[in-house]
């Protein structure tokens, strides 16, 4: 029985270790250079990952556009060059996976353009961190330092100097690696497992201006949100079909009702828990409702409230919560405005957390506005009376708030609520065999 027992601890060990979350990874995909509009072809992006392209241009304006498979992607980050060059970083997230042409426009024709492409996996759907660039001229490009609040984060810099020459790029520093450069431009990364502060750097053959810009991307939390449907009616009962939530998981509705109050929110008739909500007076009334850890079935959404009125609702999955407690901290605001906002929650309880948030009116969903703080929409639906919800997965303790900016102004009423996630699965400590839960 000696030799028996370490082999049941060695099977023990690897089942709780593989439960942890997928790790990013990297493929470069490509480079380009001349002048003019450039195309790279056929680059394939796996469905969820993200496509981010770093390069520069000659000019003083930075690319027109760069599409990917058609899709605009987002300028995060710039810096121009004292030579009048443009250094920048461009990117694509959770895309619908898919082979398709990435375009580069200049701001001009004449300009000259180079890049470099690669793609990302297992990063959030919005996952800008921070970012930062620096200039200068001398043979040791540096960019100004980042300071991380999620501990796992990949860090892209984009290195562009005055020579054509591609002999002067040289050693990366810092922890940083490259497998890709083009003419005037090198990609570096690094893939970070706790959050800190960072510098990309490098160090050149030969002297010359240069621009180093660096963003930091977040690395997907295992708190994954996913759409499951909407609904809108004029009556005193709303009902989502055959919804479905997965053994475990969370299911969260977030709705707005005008000028009345509920009387009930069932899914596969068990029901759900009013977490915050508020009302704009004799206007409309928000809330988020929830019910956690759930046996997994396909069953109806109902609501149900006091009166005929207008419902909208929208509702989501949510794994990877904790089981019990799950509710955090919570907030709710009104006013007649075109940034409607929550207000902000009481610090968290824990580092890792889900925020949720919900803004509603009685207007129909023309209204507009774009989520503040990196919250990324789940949903929206609005004939008549609307409502938009969106998340963030957080990894340090905070006051957080839900708001939106540029809405034409409205009777807006706002919520948040902040959810625990599920404790880490334990480790093992392979030294002595003894199990050790965080």
């Amino acid at each position: 029985m000696r030799g028996f027992i370490p082999f049941i601890l060695t099977i023990i060990f690897f089942c709780l270790t593989s439960q942890g979350e997928a790790a990013i990874t990297r493929t470069a995909k490509g480079t380009g250079y001349g002048t003019g509009t450039l195309t790279l072809s056929n680059v394939t992006i796996a469905n969820g990952a993200s496509i981010i392209v770093t390069g520069n241009n000659g000019g003083t304006s930075t690319p027109s556009s760069i599409t990917w498979n058609g899709i605009p992607l987002r300028r995060d980050q710039y810096l121009r060059n004292t030579d009048s060059s443009r250094s920048w970083i461009y990117s694509l997230h959770n895309v619908t996976g898919a082979t398709g042409n990435l375009v580069v426009t200049p701001p001009l024709e004449s300009n000259t353009i180079a890049f470099c492409v690669s793609q990302y996996t297992n990063l959030e759907p919005c996952p800008i961190e921070t970012s930062v660039s620096l200039s200068g001229s001398s043979t040791s490009p540096s960019s100004d330092n980042v300071t991380t609040t999620w501990a796992n984060c990949v860090l892209v810099a984009s290195i562009s100097v005055s020579s054509t020459d591609t002999g002067v790029f040289g050693a990366w520093g810092n922890g940083f690696s490259s497998d890709q450069y083009i003419s005037g431009n090198n990609e570096g990364y690094r893939i970070v497992s706790s959050a800190g502060t960072y510098a990309a750097s490098q160090t050149l053959n030969s002297s010359t201006n240069w621009s180093v810009t660096m963003v930091a991307y977040r690395e997907k939390g295992n708190i994954v949100v996913t759409p499951k449907g909407t609904g809108a009616t004029v009556a005193s009962s709303l009902t989502i079909p055959s919804i479905t939530i997965a053994n475990g998981a969370s299911i969260i509705v977030s709705v707005t009702i005008d000028s009345t109050t509920f009387v009930s929110i069932t899914w596969n008739s068990n029901n759900l828990t009013s977490d915050v909500e508020i009302m704009y007076p004799s206007h409309a009334r928000t809330a988020i409702w929830s019910l956690h850890n759930v046996s997994g079935a396909t069953g109806n959404v109902v609501i149900t409230i006091s009166e005929s009125q207008q419902i909208v609702a929208v509702v989501a999955e949510a794994t990877g919560l904790a089981a019990t407690s799950t509710k955090d901290k919570t907030a709710s605001a009104y006013d007649r405005v075109t940034t409607p906002s929550s207000g902000a929650t009481a610090t968290t309880t824990q580092s890792d957390e889900l925020l949720w948030g919900a803004i509603g009116c009685e207007a129909a969903l023309d209204w507009g506005g774009t989520w503040d703080n990196y919250f990324t929409e789940v949903g929206k639906v609005g004939p008549d009376a609307s409502i938009k919800a969106a998340f963030r997965n957080v990894t340090a303790t905070g006051a957080y708030t839900a708001s939106m900016t540029g809405a034409s102004r409205q009777y807006f009423s706002s919520t948040i609520v902040t959810y625990k996630k599920a404790s880490a699965a334990p480790a093992a400590d392979t030294s002595g065999f003894f199990l050790v839960f965080d």
